[in-house]
C-alpha cells in the first residue's frame, strides 16, 4: 500500500470525528463514501489528509451521494489542496444535449469561450474599477469562490466580486452591486475554464446537494450556466428548487443553439429590471 494511503488510515480517532468514511482505491482513483461500521476512518484535520493525498498518487476523487453538507465541503477542500480532481458521484443522464448533439454542443462551447473572453476584455475598465471600489471597502481578498456541481458531478469553484466580510457584514456596494449581478462578472472566468456555460442549466452549490430530490441528481450532471431559463423566473420561483429542476430538465431535453440565443437575448432586458 502506498505511504500516502497508510497515511491516511493512521489518521485515527484522536481527532473528534466530523464523519466515518469508507475509503476505496481504484488505480490513481479514490472513492470516499459514508460507512457505519467500527473500522471506517475518521478524517478531520484539513492539513493532515491533504499531506497524505500529495504522497499518494490519487489524482482524481470521487465523493459518494451520501455524504452530508460539511462532509462534501470538507472533501473539497481537501482535493483542491492536494491539487486532485474531484467529482459528486452521480447516476447517468444518457439525455445530455452532449450526447444527442455532439457537433452543436462543441461549436457551443467554443461561441462560449470567445464570448466570454471578448466581455471581459470589454468590460476590463469595470472589473479594474470595482476592483479599486472593493480594495477601499475592505482588505480581505476581491474574489470569493463556492463549490458548486459542473457537468458531469465534476466540482469546481465560482467565482464573484466579494460583496460582504468574512464576518458576514455587507459592503457599501453590495446591493447595487447584485442588482445589477455585476458581482457574478468574474463568473466568465469559469466559463473559460470550461466549467460553466453562459446559458446552461441552473448552478448548484455543493452545500446544496444533500437536500436534491434523488430523482432530479442526475441533472447535476449538465453544464451549469450563468443565465438560462432558471434566471427568467420570479424571485418567488427562485426559491423553489424542486420547479427549477423541473426547469432545468425541460431545458435538457429541448435544447438546441437557438434556445440558448433567445434565453441570452431575454437575459439583457431583464437584468435592468427591479425583480432581477
Amino acid at each position: 500500500m502506498h505511504t500516502g494511503f497508510q497515511q491516511l488510515r493512521d489518521l485515527q480517532a484522536e481527532y473528534e470525528s466530523c464523519g466515518r468514511y469508507r475509503l476505496l482505491w481504484r488505480g490513481n482513483n479514490l472513492i470516499v463514501r459514508r460507512a457505519t461500521s467500527a473500522t471506517a476512518l475518521y478524517v478531520r484535520e484539513l492539513d493532515r489528509a491533504v499531506a497524505c493525498l500529495r504522497r499518494s498518487r490519487v489524482t482524481r476523487v470521487k465523493l459518494g451521494r451520501d455524504l452530508g453538507r460539511e462532509e462534501l465541503l470538507f472533501w473539497a477542500d481537501v482535493c483542491a489542496a492536494a491539487d486532485c480532481e474531484v467529482f459528486l458521484s452521480l447516476p447517468g443522464d444518457a439525455n445530455l444535449p452532449q450526447k444527442r448533439k455532439p457537433l452543436h454542443w462543441w461549436l457551443k462551447c467554443v461561441v462560449d469561450r470567445l464570448v466570454s473572453l471578448g466581455i471581459l476584455l470589454l468590460l476590463t475598465p469595470v472589473l479594474v474599477l470595482l476592483a479599486v471600489l472593493l480594495r477601499q471597502a475592505s482588505s480581505e481578498s476581491l474574489l470569493v469562490r463556492q463549490w458548486q456541481v459542473g457537468a458531469r458531478g465534476r466540482l469546481y469553484r465560482a467565482f464573484y466580486f466579494r460583496t460582504q466580510t468574512n464576518a458576514g457584514e455587507p459592503l457599501k456596494m453590495a446591493d447595487w452591486m447584485r442588482r445589477y449581478r455585476l458581482d457574478r462578472l468574474p463568473k466568465f472566468l469559469n466559463v473559460l475554464r470550461g466549467e460553466m456555460s453562459i446559458v446552461g442549466a441552473c448552478p448548484r452549490r455543493l452545500s446544496d446537494v444533500p437536500s436534491i430530490e434523488p430523482e432530479f441528481r442526475n441533472r447535476l450532471n449538465a453544464l451549469p450556466g450563468i443565465t438560462g431559463a432558471w434566471m427568467l423566473e420570479s424571485r418567488l420561483a427562485l426559491k423553489d428548487y424542486d420547479f427549477l429542476d423541473c426547469l432545468d430538465v425541460q431545458y435538457l431535453l429541448s435544447w438546441s443553439l437557438r434556445r440558448d440565443f433567445g434565453y441570452l437575448l431575454l437575459t439583457a432586458p431583464r437584468l435592468l429590471a427591479d425583480e432581477s
